[in-house]
């Protein structure tokens, strides 16, 4: 295991009590996923979007079941997606070919949660991206509604931040500006409210909060 990896098992144990945490593909940002036991949930896995999830992802956005899905609440919060069968073989493509970072959570085979990390491909290899020149990667996280309060959020963000420190990149995100308690979330996870000109931000969008991820090596290359 590296070291990245192994801090990230050291941070899961001591906030979550995470246990029998084990990755595979560790030093591929793209294809790194993991299994363990998560308090109050049990079995527990991240993996990269794939075809095989396809009907449990649409049911995840579609809110079909109350019991393990979003909301309607959390899905007009979230960067929401069709989920016509174009736009899943859309999504698996930019996996699969390792253009974006996406990856599920599962549980008791259900889709719980949805971590997205757009255009890495082009911001490790240092080429124009769809917002500029920037190199940060934007995320984006949906978790069902049922597992809230929980830890399972700042875990997942835990895990972004290792897919950023393995790909060599810089986190940023955008909220909406009424959401408050989405805005504590990403603060107390370690982003700050980007000031002007520290990132790029497209005009339609410069009346919306953006933080940007401040000091990830406290959080995966520092030792204690």
């Amino acid at each position: 295991m590296n070291f990245k990896a192994k801090r990230f098992k050291e941070i899961a144990k001591e906030k979550w009590q995470i246990e029998n945490l084990q990755f595979m593909h560790e030093k591929d940002p793209f294809e790194i996923c993991l299994d363990c036991d998560f308090p109050n949930i049990g079995k527990l896995s991240i993996v990269p979007f794939s075809k095989k999830y396809f009907k449990q992802f649409g049911q995840f956005y579609d809110g079909c079941d109350p019991n393990w899905d979003l909301s309607a609440k959390s899905r007009s919060l979230s960067d929401q997606h069709d989920t016509n069968m174009d736009t899943l073989y859309d999504i698996e493509k930019r996996v699969t070919s390792k253009q974006d970072a996406r990856h599920i959570i599962i549980t008791q085979d259900h889709v719980i949660g949805y971590l997205n990390m757009e255009e890495l491909d082009l911001i490790k290899s240092g080429k124009k991206n769809y917002f500029g020149e920037d190199k940060h990667a934007m995320i984006d996280i949906a978790i069902s509604d049922r597992f809230h309060g929980i830890g399972l959020g700042s875990f997942s963000i835990l895990f972004l931040k290792l897919v950023a420190a393995i790909a060599g990149v810089s986190l940023y995100l955008v909220t909406d500006d009424e959401n408050m308690r989405a805005m504590q979330f990403y603060s107390k996870n370690g982003f700050q409210k980007a000031v002007p000109g520290e990132i790029f931000i497209p005009e339609n969008l410069m009346d919306k909060p953006w933080y940007i991820l401040k000091d990830n090596e406290s959080f995966i290359y520092k030792k204690k």
